[in-house]
């Protein structure tokens, strides 16, 4: 739990806690606190302690470097049980290919070297199916250059044609042999992948970028008589733009989850970051990495939880905060650049890479050299301030940051054999309905979200395609398109046909779900029919809105018509049977936010003060 004390005269502040017992018998400690000011939320120091085993209580005099007596501080303790100083991780068996190696991290853990650990031993041998064992790795590591991960390459090729099973060990070795019982470490080795040269066997890599709270109607529109998104609007020349895609739900961590799996809110669960995906639902970096990709991800953190489900499937996941929860100024810039860095070092494999911005997201802080001006019959004379024009800003910078991480992946050569997608998780509504965000309700600027899909020879070029859509179309579109197989479970469709000009197999009604409060519980849902939508709190389908968006784009004339509404009854209730059939897959129970992320929802407009 967080505390808010004072430094003392000292430099001091005196510390007095219980320790948490997870194992039996006890196990030694690390126990970390952070420290920082309560008006900002980059911690500023932080100090380790080890503690023995069965020890009840921490007492402990935190030393604040550099902070003037009489400062208050925000103190938080963590503690983490030291693991055994011998373990051994086994790998289920594995063919290995012509030309094959095997790519690990290993070092010590950053909180093991703040508190004196000591060195430790890595090993990797693999067993073949006759049972002979082959060492592959053997290396110790210090603390002195465990600065980071010390990346491994491991040659297979005695291995190949061969189906082998993997043992990493790891055995402490104390510098002080005469003592020890008062050594410890914590090794740990990092993402390790089995990597195969390219075949020619007409598969493609993947990039998918999120730009988050980005509206569909705003791609390809234009400002002063100058494009808005010049750069996505090339993107789309040179491959297919669909014109009418719906998320699922109108918030970020729900929309990214249908997106990652396929399936609705309702069956997936995670419409916040306290829920948790049921390992029953696959995603799609697991299917990928499955497939023999490398796999990894920056984002920028907040909705897109790692204890929700997002982690799973990938070697890398960073999340890429500001210096500030609230600070969003060049963040994409920090973001795409650290998502090149990956490209740059694993380009040469089969690989995906998932990037996610929140740059659109308000706070509305565009730099100032995009920000939107306007004046007298049309000439940019002066600057507009209203939250509008603030968020059409943030669009165009985002804009040009998408064409400058296209050119640099250009200029890295990773695109040869690529597919990039552009999309987002939901829209934003600007005041159309009364609300200046997202989250709230599912009128058409919260649902809408923009599709891009690029790629030489497999996605054609300059194609324009009008036929609905939904955010769930994306994987299967993926799989397709990338010549893997088929995955049980999915909700959405290929868009294949539609990309390559065919008529849809059948007409088509598209769902999604929102929530009933800002508690982000998913109590409503919608239901679209050609140009009829249906908006209805669940358990009460006689009473839903309905809309006809061909003659009321902006949802401002509800009809009553008697046989629309039985056929958005209809409509629920088939809806209705599709959510049910989740209850196959349990749902995992709910866990406590940290403090961390609950101050980027708050930031983000999330969770209220």
């Amino acid at each position: 739990m967080s505390e808010h004390r004072r430094v003392g005269a000292d430099g001091r502040i005196p510390l007095s806690m219980a320790l948490p017992v997870h194992s039996r018998p006890p196990r030694p400690l690390l126990v970390e606190v952070r420290y920082w000011p309560p008006q900002n939320l980059e911690k500023i120091g932080t100090q380790v302690f080890l503690i023995p085993r069965g020890q009840p209580r921490l007492e402990v005099d935190l030393e604040t470097k550099g902070v003037a007596p009489g400062t208050e501080l925000v103190v938080s303790p963590f503690a983490y049980e030291v693991p055994s100083q011998s373990k051994r991780w086994v790998t289920k068996r594995i063919e290995i290919g012509e030309g094959a190696s095997l790519d690990v991290g290993i070092g010590l853990h950053g909180l093991g070297v703040l508190a004196g650990a000591s060195p430790a031993e890595f090993r990797l041998s693999a067993r073949t199916e006759s049972g002979a064992e082959i060492e592959l790795l053997q290396r110790m590591v210090t603390p002195e250059e465990s600065k980071g991960w010390l990346d491994q390459r491991v040659d297979l090729a005695a291995l190949a044609g061969q189906k082998v099973q993997f043992f990493f060990d790891t055995v402490a070795r104390p510098a002080v042999a005469s003592n020890p019982g008062g050594s410890f470490t914590i090794a740990v080795w990092g993402g390790p992948r089995v990597l195969e040269p390219r075949r020619a066997d007409g598969r493609y890599d993947l990039v998918l970028i999120s730009l988050d709270t980005l509206r569909g109607d705003f791609v390809g529109s234009d400002v002063n008589g100058r494009p808005l998104t010049p750069k996505l609007d090339a993107l789309a020349a040179e491959g297919a733009a669909f014109k009418d895609v719906v998320t699922t739900y109108p918030s970020t961590a729900a929309a990214h989850m249908s997106l990652f799996t396929s399936t609705y809110p309702g069956i997936h669960g995670v419409t916040f970051p306290t829920h948790i995906l049921p390992r029953s639902i696959r995603t799609l970096p697991e299917i990928l990495s499955e497939g023999g990709f490398s796999t990894a991800a920056v984002t920028e953190g907040g909705m897109l939880s790692t204890s929700s489900g997002f982690l799973r499937g990938f070697d890398s996941y960073r999340e890429y905060s500001g210096a500030e929860v609230w600070f969003s100024e060049r963040q994409i810039e920090k973001t795409f650049a650290s998502g090149l860095e990956w490209l740059a070092q694993h380009g040469d494999e089969r690989f995906f890479l998932f990037l996610h911005t929140y740059q659109v997201h308000n706070p509305y802080t565009p730099p100032e050299e995009y920000k939107i001006v306007s004046g007298a019959d049309g000439k940019p004379t002066s600057q507009d301030e209203t939250p509008r024009a603030h968020y059409k800003g943030e669009v165009r910078y985002t804009d040009a940051a998408v064409g400058d991480l296209v050119e640099r992946m250009g200029e890295l050569g990773v695109l040869d054999h690529a597919i990039v997608v552009v999309t987002a998780d939901h829209g934003e509504e600007l005041m159309e309905h009364g609300w200046l965000g997202h989250a709230m309700n599912v009128y058409e600027p919260a649902m809408r979200i923009p599709l891009i899909l690029w790629g030489p020879g497999v996605v054609p070029q300059g194609r324009v395609v009008t036929e609905p859509a939904s955010l769930l179309d994306v994987v299967p579109t993926l799989l397709d398109l990338m010549r893997l197989p088929a995955v049980p479970g999915l909700q959405g469709e290929s868009l294949l046909p539609a990309l390559e000009g065919r008529p849809p197999p059948a007409a088509r009604v598209r769902y999604a779900e929102g929530p009933a409060r800002q508690d982000h519980s998913a109590g409503v849902m919608v239901a679209r029919d050609g140009d009829h939508k249906w908006i209805a709190r669940k358990g009460a389908p006689e009473q839903a809105e309905i809309y006809d968006l061909r003659t009321d784009p902006e949802e401002k004339q509800p009809l009553e018509d008697p046989a629309l509404r039985r056929r958005g009854e209809d409509l629920f209730r088939d809806f209705g049977a599709i959510l049910a059939s989740g209850a196959q897959h349990p749902k995992p129970p709910e866990r406590k936010l940290d403090e961390e992320t609950t101050e980027k929802l708050r930031a983000l407009g999330y969770i209220g003060d």
